[in-house]
């Protein structure tokens, strides 16, 4: 049974049929959870989530979805519906967009974006320092010795062309354990759990959100009002949600320049060629060896030669 302070089980007759709070985050998550524990300025906060502490099969099913596009994992196995979200299952590898992710490309048709590593790097910092993690993200070769890894042998010695990327490791993992108790006794917070959001009710201008209207798997159907909703369920639920609510605005919730659900961003893998490196090439970039520090070293192309070929980001490590 729940016994945490702050944390409810929507299902429990107690709970009431209409909540209102100041902010309502939809998704405890990596994102959810990392927004309410920041939110502490704030008169209320209330943080919803699809699942309990534990997986359960009904709730998990919820992610069953077809995949008619590319090559995908499969949608109901690769995403996590509990407390926690994917961090459950996640492997703690870290890394932010490289500056070179954010231009305007023309001569492969990439347009800029509306915002750069400048105006993340506040954020990103933060994110580096609760995870523990060294927020020289661009400097292979200090990442590496901060960890007592050799740097003698780095590809971009030799060529120009070559660049180490540094995926860094946390041992910061699953966020379920590492904030239960936080939260629990976070003065201005209230987490339902077993409670999934399914329609966003927009007023009838579609100017602002008049409430969210929320289910359990049991039936009981719960409706949340707030001055600010953040939607931290995930890229495919934020935007299958947004799309589902549909009654005032036709093509879905904050959808009138037909951009949700468009911008989907994954590792993209591909079996491009196979390298069989001799007993030269450094060790550093096997995965096996740079795991030993907690880190993921991969062969890159510099920025330079990426604009002077005109091809996307690519990375390899060796196995």
């Amino acid at each position: 049974m729940m016994t945490l302070e702050n944390f409810h089980d929507a299902n429990n007759e107690n709970v009431a049929n209409k909540l209102k709070t100041s902010v309502c985050i939809i998704g405890a998550g990596a994102a959810g959870i990392t927004l309410a524990k920041n939110l502490t300025d704030v008169d209320d906060v209330l943080l919803i989530e699809s699942g309990d502490f534990e997986i359960d099969g009904g709730t998990q099913a919820l992610y069953s979805g077809s995949n008619i596009g590319l090559p995908y994992f499969d949608l109901l196995g690769c995403r996590l519906r509990y407390f926690g979200g994917t961090t459950n299952h996640w492997g703690g590898y870290c890394r932010p967009n490289d500056p070179i992710d954010y231009e305007g490309r023309e001569e492969i048709a990439l347009p800029e974006w509306p915002i750069n590593e400048n105006d993340l790097e506040t954020y990103i910092t933060r994110a580096a320092e609760e995870l523990d993690l060294n927020t020289e993200f661009y400097n292979p070769e200090l990442l590496l010795s901060a960890k007592g890894a050799p740097t003698d042998e780095l590809l971009e010695r030799v060529s120009s062309d070559f660049y180490t990327k540094i995926f860094q490791s946390t041992k910061r993992l699953r966020f379920s354990q590492i904030y239960r108790d936080e939260l629990s006794k976070q003065n201005n917070l209230r987490v339902y759990l077993n409670l999934n959001a399914i329609h966003i009710q927009l007023s009838s201008n579609a100017s602002r959100v008049n409430f969210i209207r929320c289910k359990t798997l049991k039936g009981k159907i719960i409706t949340i009002e707030a001055k600010n909703f953040i939607l931290a369920s995930h890229g495919i639920e934020n935007a299958r949600l947004l799309l589902n609510s549909n009654d005032v605005q036709h093509e879905g919730a904050g959808n009138q320049y037909d951009h949700v659900g468009r911008y989907f961003m994954d590792h993209v893998h591909i079996s491009a060629s196979k390298l069989i490196p001799s007993n030269k090439f450094p060790n550093i970039y096997n995965s096996v060896a740079s795991r030993n520090f907690d880190l993921n070293a991969n062969l890159s192309f510099t920025d330079d030669y990426l604009r002077k070929t005109g091809i996307l980001q690519y990375y390899v490590v060796a196995y």
